[in-house]
């Protein structure tokens, strides 16, 4: 991860030339090292439209109900492939996902992820057992790594079949790559204790329960 400045974006963008691109937000604090904001805003627009495969993470400016200031909390778009880890309005790692096949289809018929608002119910260091959808269609998958059981049924999980990330690809679970599976492992409570394959999330931790908002 590069953090760069709002006048070298376009330079750096140009020479590097990477997946996503996490945008905050430009204010006028910054009139002192830049030129005026809507000049600046513009010049994005540029650099994004000379960058087609660029998938640009915006920053929030409205906020699910269910959010409260140390509530952790997951927000995936089927749309964009978009994964950002919030603490509360607090955006702490963005990264890209893939989704089902059919991003706006029936999850009970066909290849497509569940939209709605879940919590994570149990932890895996690794599975064999997929829950309501197939890892993948067409490898066998003996063993996903860095699982997280969803109450929809579904799965966030690593995969190490293939890198289309940010590209629809799969039967539904949300899939990561590994490095972003076992970040996101570590992110998540309950913690794994020590020695430990599995955890459960206690029924009773309403206040630590991580949240995952699956939307367009």
């Amino acid at each position: 991860m590069v953090e760069v400045d709002e006048r070298w974006l376009p330079a750096v963008l140009n020479q590097t030339g990477p997946a996503t691109v996490v945008l905050l937000n430009l204010s006028r604090d910054q009139l002192d090292r830049m030129n005026e904001v809507a000049m600046t805003a513009r010049k994005w627009r540029k650099m994004l439209a000379e960058h087609p495969d660029v998938t640009v993470v915006r920053r929030r400016d409205t906020f699910p109900d269910f959010v409260k200031p140390d509530q952790k909390w997951i927000d995936v778009s089927v749309i964009t492939g978009t994964f950002v880890l919030y603490e509360g309005k607090k955006p702490v790692y963005a990264t890209l996902c893939s989704v089902g096949m059919d991003r706006l289809g029936n999850p009970e018929t066909g290849p497509t992820t569940q939209m709605g608002t879940f919590e994570i119910t149990a932890k895996h260091l690794s599975t064999s057992e997929a829950g309501s959808k197939p890892f993948a269609e067409d490898h066998e998958v003996f063993d996903a790594p860095w699982v997280h059981l969803m109450s929809s049924g579904q799965m966030i999980h690593g995969a190490i079949w293939h890198s289309r990330f940010g590209v629809e690809h799969g039967p539904g679970n949300v899939q990561l790559s590994p490095a972003d599976a076992a970040y996101l492992f570590a992110w998540t409570s309950p913690v794994l204790p020590e020695g430990w394959h599995s955890v459960l999330t206690p029924a009773d931790a309403s206040d630590s329960k991580v949240i995952v908002h699956i939307r367009k």
